[in-house]
């Protein structure tokens, strides 16, 4: 399926490679002059992965629909490592190539970054498309939804403006649909996320939710390995607002040892180091029934409340941490 769907930034930006594509005295220097509709925006992939990381990093998240981090940006084109390896979620892998022309073989060696990165995500950033390569990705799109999904980005100017346009998106119903029977309790937990989602546009609040069949769902917060995890437990009839912290129990630890400072802030918590496991966490609830349609507006209300909590209270302490382990 082809479809556009795109978001602005300004064009004259402080990064130097995207001043010179609003000046003509250096249009010469690796960015493309845009008198002619022909020709492409990047002359170099360096500038182009630059674009995609840093100014162009808001509009991936809105076209993905989900914060990311960026994990790793190659130093050189090389078939053996991702342009851009970044993560959405904590946990889905997303890998990235920069095509100046669309190349059949740029979609391979995304496959092969995704098997070796285990990424749930492929997004393919173009300069210029060609008919072989589009259709190509169409196929795949239409063919593998399910376990994969796949997005061709387009890099074009528009009022002077520079922009990421979406030419392939998954259909975000096909998410909603897996290949087994889906259960109700899982039908529950998916129409709870769409009321979720739909009341965070409504309220035009800065959360970002992926509505699924799933009791999930996760919020980054800036912190490689550490983010926010929202969940719904329809047997208990409660609601979970937790920090997740990926492999470092020292982190953990270092965490519970301002334990007092934390609760003093947010109340009384339950802090699972859960051993034997990689992961730990450190969380809170709220006695509630999502089927009970009337009462919805309560429970969306105390996620973003009790996460914009957790955000503002654990970061200081998050940051200060990984600023000792620098040292």
């Amino acid at each position: 399926m082809i479809v556009s769907e795109s978001k602005t930034i300004p064009a004259f930006s402080t990064n130097s490679w995207h001043c010179t594509l609003m000046c003509e005295c250096q249009k010469n220097i690796g960015v493309a002059s845009m008198t002619n509709k022909n020709e492409t925006i990047f002359k170099t992939r360096k500038d182009f992965k630059a674009f995609v990381a840093e100014d162009g990093k808001e509009m991936l998240e809105e076209i993905l629909g989900s914060n990311i981090q960026i994990l790793s940006i190659s130093e050189t084109s090389l078939d053996n490592q991702p342009d851009i390896l970044a993560v959405a979620n904590i946990h889905e892998k997303i890998v990235i190539e920069c095509d100046l022309k669309q190349n059949i073989k740029t979609l391979a060696n995304l496959l092969m970054h995704t098997a070796a990165h285990k990424a749930k995500n492929i997004v393919w950033c173009i300069n210029q498309e060609t008919p072989e390569a589009m259709e190509t990705a169409n196929m795949f799109s239409r063919f593998n939804q399910h376990e994969v999904k796949l997005y061709v980005l387009k890099a074009h100017i528009e009022n002077d403006e520079t922009k990421l346009k979406a030419l392939v998106k998954p259909d975000p119903n096909a998410y909603r649909k897996p290949k087994g029977k889906i259960t109700d309790t899982k039908q529950k937990q998916n129409e709870f996320w769409q009321a979720f989602s739909e009341y965070i546009t409504e309220k035009n609040l800065p959360a970002k939710i992926t509505p699924a069949p799933q009791h999930w769902q996760y919020i980054t917060i800036g912190i490689s390995g550490v983010s926010i995890q929202l969940t719904i437990n329809t047997s208990k009839n409660n609601l979970g607002c937790e920090l997740l912290i990926a492999n470092d129990k020292e982190l953990f630890k270092k965490l519970e040892s301002n334990k007092e400072k934390i609760e003093k802030e947010l109340g009384a918590l339950d802090w699972q180091a859960l051993e034997g496991k990689k992961s730990s966490r450190i969380r809170t609830t709220l006695d509630f029934d999502i089927t009970d349609k009337d009462n919805l507006e309560q429970g969306f209300m105390w996620f973003i409340e009790t996460s914009n909590n957790f955000k503002t209270i654990f970061t200081p302490y998050l940051k200060g941490e990984k600023d000792k382990n620098k040292k």
